[in-house]
Protein backbone atom coordinates (compact mmCIF):
# COMPACT_ATOMS: atom_id res chain seq x y z
CA UNK A 1 0.00 0.00 0.00
CA UNK A 2 1.15 3.22 -1.30
CA UNK A 3 0.63 6.33 0.95
CA UNK A 4 0.03 10.31 0.81
CA UNK A 5 -0.08 11.43 4.46
CA UNK A 6 -2.05 14.55 5.04
CA UNK A 7 0.43 18.12 4.93
CA UNK A 8 1.54 16.67 1.69
CA UNK A 9 0.94 18.68 -2.05
CA UNK A 10 1.72 16.62 -5.15
CA UNK A 11 1.59 18.27 -8.71
CA UNK A 12 1.57 16.79 -11.79
CA UNK A 13 1.20 12.48 -12.30
CA UNK A 14 1.45 9.81 -10.11
CA UNK A 15 1.34 6.10 -11.02
CA UNK A 16 1.40 3.38 -8.91
CA UNK A 17 1.46 -0.55 -9.24
CA UNK A 18 -0.82 -1.30 -6.09
CA UNK A 19 -2.95 0.48 -4.42
CA UNK A 20 -2.75 4.18 -2.59
CA UNK A 21 -4.22 6.34 0.25
CA UNK A 22 -4.51 9.84 -0.44
CA UNK A 23 -4.77 11.64 2.66
CA UNK A 24 -2.74 15.06 1.27
CA UNK A 25 -3.45 16.65 -1.60
CA UNK A 26 -2.93 15.96 -5.49
CA UNK A 27 -3.70 18.51 -8.45
CA UNK A 28 -3.36 15.94 -11.61
CA UNK A 29 -3.48 12.47 -12.47
CA UNK A 30 -3.18 9.74 -10.52
CA UNK A 31 -2.92 6.39 -12.64
CA UNK A 32 -3.58 3.30 -10.71
CA UNK A 33 -3.38 -0.33 -11.21
CA UNK A 34 -5.60 -0.76 -7.98
CA UNK A 35 -7.09 0.15 -5.29
CA UNK A 36 -7.37 4.22 -4.73
CA UNK A 37 -8.83 5.80 -1.65
CA UNK A 38 -8.83 9.24 -0.68
CA UNK A 39 -9.20 9.72 2.86
CA UNK A 40 -11.77 12.30 4.94
CA UNK A 41 -9.17 14.90 4.41
CA UNK A 42 -7.43 13.91 1.05
CA UNK A 43 -8.29 15.53 -1.77
CA UNK A 44 -7.27 15.20 -5.26
CA UNK A 45 -8.39 17.80 -8.18
CA UNK A 46 -7.77 16.50 -11.51
CA UNK A 47 -7.97 12.94 -12.92
CA UNK A 48 -8.24 9.43 -11.69
CA UNK A 49 -7.72 5.99 -13.68
CA UNK A 50 -7.68 3.43 -11.05
CA UNK A 51 -9.49 -0.25 -10.95
CA UNK A 52 -11.51 0.50 -8.06
CA UNK A 53 -11.55 3.16 -5.88
CA UNK A 54 -13.50 4.62 -2.75
CA UNK A 55 -14.01 8.32 -1.68
CA UNK A 56 -14.33 9.85 2.03
CA UNK A 57 -12.52 13.11 1.29
CA UNK A 58 -12.74 15.64 -2.23
CA UNK A 59 -12.90 15.07 -5.51
CA UNK A 60 -12.92 17.55 -8.38
CA UNK A 61 -12.53 16.15 -11.92
CA UNK A 62 -12.66 13.08 -14.38
CA UNK A 63 -13.02 9.42 -12.67
CA UNK A 64 -12.45 6.84 -14.75
CA UNK A 65 -12.99 3.12 -12.77
CA UNK A 66 -12.85 -0.08 -14.07
CA UNK A 67 -14.87 -1.79 -11.44
CA UNK A 68 -16.48 -0.40 -8.45
CA UNK A 69 -16.43 2.96 -7.17
CA UNK A 70 -17.79 3.44 -3.59
CA UNK A 71 -18.62 7.07 -2.73
CA UNK A 72 -19.12 7.56 1.06
CA UNK A 73 -21.02 9.82 2.67
CA UNK A 74 -18.15 12.24 3.68
CA UNK A 75 -17.22 12.38 0.29
CA UNK A 76 -17.61 15.93 -2.14
CA UNK A 77 -17.49 14.70 -5.51
CA UNK A 78 -17.34 17.37 -8.66
CA UNK A 79 -16.90 16.48 -12.18
CA UNK A 80 -17.65 13.10 -14.38
CA UNK A 81 -17.87 10.01 -13.61
CA UNK A 82 -17.04 6.95 -15.49
CA UNK A 83 -17.40 3.42 -13.42
CA UNK A 84 -18.76 -0.12 -13.83
CA UNK A 85 -20.26 -0.24 -10.32
CA UNK A 86 -21.24 2.56 -8.26
CA UNK A 87 -21.91 2.18 -4.33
Amino acid sequence: LNSMVSGTLVEGTVQADNDIRIDGTLKGTLICKGKVIIGPKGQIEGEIKAQNAVIEGMFKGIITIEDLLHVKESAHVEGEINTDKLS
